[in-house]
């Protein structure tokens, strides 16, 4: 079976304006004016900027392992696809893309991998095949996913996948992707995830050690033919105060910018532990670096995908 691709039409002048400012409205530096007034969810934001900037979510998951996110603005035209954010996930890579016009080819895209789940001996500088003890190749792997659709608290839209590899030789450990996609703000303790935005979940459990001074990594490949990739020190989401201690993966180009950002800290073992990153390299497949875990039996992180 395969996922719907959008439908590609033509979108009126005066929706696409109205598209663009919506969602870009709580960027404006009159957010906090704006955000006065009843809030239904309690999530900070007030219902009308909520009202203002929420999108029109679709998601569809197949159980061999894909999914597929599609967001657009409340103010496209009633049959269009305008001001388009989508995410399709298959076998541990995830494609994310934003076009201004659904009706045109023209947009930014990146496609993030989760290449492997590495045990390595990290002295703090580049990891390398002598600093490997061991390792599992994400790509190789069979994936499931389950879908749940459900309503929020404010009667926003919201999809639910659950995704993990399933090896054909079985093995203790494993690791669980869990993506949230919603058509309204959410909040989930301090982080609040905009409607142009999915929240990852990285839950890694069971991992059978080799060696007695490892840690875990996840290795990661970003492929792009944007203009510019960076890794900055601090996302755009801990600048808006609607998060703290993150970092963030920027792909931008003429027609915007879309990130990949996680935060600097993750619960290991019922423990907070920091999470650390090699530099940005080049690679076959565009670039890669890594998110160094520490080491225990469940390293759990935080991460988001989305639109600036």
């Amino acid at each position: 079976m395969e996922l719907p691709e959008p439908r590609n039409v033509q979108v009126r002048r005066a929706a696409m304006i109205f598209a663009l400012l919506a969602t870009g409205a709580f960027t404006l530096a009159s957010f906090a004016a704006l955000a006065d007034g009843a809030d239904s969810d309690g999530d900070g934001i007030s219902d009308a900027v909520e009202a203002a900037t929420a999108r029109n979510l679709n998601g569809l998951g197949i159980p061999e392992g894909r999914f597929r996110v599609q967001s657009v603005s409340v103010g496209a035209a009633p049959d269009g696809h305008d001001d388009e954010f989508s995410l399709l996930f298959e076998r541990g890579t995830f494609a994310v893309e934003y076009r201004p016009r659904a009706d045109r080819e023209d947009g930014i895209l990146y496609e993030l991998t989760l290449k492997r789940l590495v045990e390595v001996i990290y002295d703090g500088g580049d990891i390398g095949g002598g600093d490997i003890v061991q390792e599992w190749d994400l790509t190789n792997e069979y994936w499931a996913v389950t879908t749940v659709n459900t309503t929020t608290v404010d009667g926003g839209r919201q999809f639910r996948f659950t995704a993990y590899p399933v090896p054909e030789v079985p093995t203790s450990r494993n690791l669980t992707l869990t993506v949230t996609a919603s058509s309204r703000f959410v909040r989930n303790g301090q982080i609040l995830v905009s409607p142009m935005e999915v929240k990852v979940d990285i839950s890694i459990r069971g991992w059978m050690y080799d060696a007695p001074n490892s840690e875990l990594a996840l290795k990661i490949e970003v492929d792009t033919e944007a203009q510019n990739t960076q890794i900055e020190e601090q996302s755009l989401d801990e600048i808006r105060g609607w998060a703290s201690d993150e970092s963030q993966l920027n792909v931008s180009g003429e027609l915007g910018s879309i990130f990949f950002s996680w935060s600097n800290t993750a619960i290991v073992d019922s423990g907070i532990a920091a999470v650390r990153r090699t530099n940005l390299a080049p690679s076959e497949g565009g670039s890669e670096f890594f998110l160094i875990y520490g080491r225990g039996q469940v390293p759990y992180h935080t991460s988001k995908m989305g639109v600036e």
